[in-house]
């Protein structure tokens, strides 16, 4: 059972990641939203700025600490629901907004492509595969990636026993996965694998919590 002192430091570890969605919001629209045309303003590149990007980074490795420690004590099948749960209310109000705002102000014309979209949003695991309606949600697909890795690791071994080994073999398979695409002719260096490089920040994660 988690004692107080426990349960403050994961609450402190959850505002950190509720900061650094933060600041890849800020980024994104200082930044990219005026390069876009999304808004009528020149882009912000002061000294240092371009640093939020990398916030998205530090989510995934603050994810991979979360994520593994949110699996102690709870079988596959509650971990999953626990973690559907969490985002399915949050991406049914996040979508709904959108697809109103985009058929309010007609950004897309093919109506069919609008709803294909929402409904990938709202149902919440067609993520993993497929793209929302918002482009922001990219960073969402490798987030349920690194869940459904937990789930199958943990239908097949006790995770915070074998953590260390789980951080190994990521990093091992995204490195194979890369340099075959890298190397193999007919292929592309851009693909890394099911996290599509960013495994060794999950595994970075991991790795902290290994030692906590």
């Amino acid at each position: 059972m988690s004692t107080g002192s426990e349960k403050g430091r994961i609450e402190y570890i959850e505002l950190l990641r509720f900061v650094l969605a933060f600041a890849v919001v800020i980024y994104h629209y200082y930044f990219w939203a005026p390069h876009f045309g999304a808004i009528h303003a020149a882009p912000v590149d002061g000294f240092g700025f371009g640093y939020l990007l990398f916030a998205v980074e530090a989510f995934f490795a603050v994810s991979g600490f979360v994520i593994i420690l949110s699996a102690e004590n709870r079988t596959p099948l509650s971990f999953l629901i626990a973690r559907f749960a969490r985002l399915g209310p949050t991406l049914l109000v996040a979508s709904s907004v959108a697809i109103g705002l985009y058929l309010l102000l007609g950004s897309d014309p093919r109506l069919d492509h609008v709803i294909r979209r929402y409904c990938v949003g709202v149902l919440v695991a067609p993520l993993v595969r497929f793209d929302g309606l918002d482009p922001s949600l990219w960073s969402l697909k490798y987030e349920l990636r690194f869940y459904l890795l937990v789930f199958v690791c943990m239908c097949l071994t006790n995770v915070e026993r074998h953590a260390l080994k789980i951080a190994v073999l990521m990093l091992a398979f995204d490195t194979v996965h890369f340099a075959a695409a890298y190397f193999l002719p007919g292929t592309t260096g851009s693909s890394f694998g099911f996290l599509d490089g960013y495994a060794a920040y999950f595994a970075m994660g991991i790795l902290l919590y290994v030692r906590y």
